[in-house]
């Protein structure tokens, strides 16, 4: 989620070598559904919050949540470090639940509107 992807650059190369190593002939078809497993759901997450940072009416009260207090920001630490998924146990797990499934509901009133510049 922070744009970076610097991470997912570096575990995609090489779970690409691991394939290649494993089974050249079957390479391609094992690294796309292993990138899919891993990634999939956090990359879904990732660009629901981008249209988030594009409004401003729901960015301003996101943020007053997301920094509110200290066990908030650990989290929001924790989720722009890429440290947790929705799979994490705890409070952090269900947070990114919570979210994700938020933002899956969101998504057709977020793709209907644009942020204003």
């Amino acid at each position: 989620m922070n744009g970076e992807g610097i991470d997912y650059a570096l575990e995609s190369g090489m779970l690409a070598v691991k394939c290649f190593v494993d089974d050249p002939a079957t390479a391609p078809a094992s690294y796309d559904r292993q990138v899919g497993e891993r990634f999939d759901s956090f990359l879904r997450t990732g660009r629901r919050f981008s249209f988030i940072i594009g409004h401003p009416w729901l960015l301003r009260p996101g943020l007053r949540v997301a920094v509110g207090t200290q066990a908030a920001a650990d989290i929001t630490l924790a989720v722009m470090g890429n440290l947790i998924d929705s799979s994490t146990p705890g409070a952090a797990g269900k947070v990114m639940r919570l979210a994700d499934n938020t933002l899956r509901i969101a998504d057709p009133l977020l793709r209907r509107t644009r942020a204003k510049a």
